[in-house]
């Protein structure tokens, strides 16, 4: 289980198999939604955030020095559904911090 208190963003944390599943599992969804195919598609950093469930927003390489920000939304087990895809940011390199997506109306 995630190590943050229930409604804060974790502090940043290196990907264990977990974050690459998730992002396998997405990444047709997630080259529709930015119209490009990723040669490269490895989860470098996440955040986590404990809600009814987890959301997650992965830090992803892919290629050359581009990284793109994936947020996830993570249900509970007992629910028995797969991650979903909340929204995908582009344009990110290695050090760029961070950047908490906003609610959609």
């Amino acid at each position: 289980m995630e190590d943050t208190r229930c409604g804060g963003w974790s502090d940043p944390k290196s990907p264990i198999s977990e974050e690459q599943r998730i992002c396998n599992e997405l990444k047709q969804e997630v080259e529709y939604r930015t119209g490009k195919i990723y040669c490269v598609f490895t989860a470098t950093l996440y955040i986590s955030q404990v809600v009814a469930g987890v959301n997650k927003i992965i830090k992803v390489h892919v290629g050359e020095d581009d990284y793109i920000h994936v947020e996830v939304f993570v249900p509970l087990p007992c629910h028995g559904s797969k991650p979903q895809l909340t929204d995908v940011k582009t344009g990110f390199h290695k050090d760029s911090p961070f950047e908490i997506f906003k609610p959609k109306p």
